[in-house]
């Protein structure tokens, strides 16, 4: 992921799971789509059958839209 997305994960310590951690800058929503299409991409890539666009509209339909951030 880190070279065909730019997106950097890491496991956590001794256990077998993948931490993705988004803080400050990395929560805007457009980073968040990274993250979660990289996430995606990479697990088809490796064999896993899923929908990476039904994640991507899941993840916007659940967005919190912040109305101080809006552009008109």
């Amino acid at each position: 992921m880190s070279t065909r997305f730019n997106v950097e994960v890491s496991g956590a310590f001794g256990l077998d799971i993948l931490r993705i951690g988004q803080m400050g800058e990395q929560c805007r929503s457009h980073n968040l789509f990274k993250v979660l299409y990289a996430l995606g991409m990479s697990c088809r890539q490796q064999g896993v059958d899923l929908d990476v666009s039904l994640g991507m509209a899941e993840l916007e339909r659940n967005l919190v839209i912040d109305p101080e951030n809006l552009v008109d």
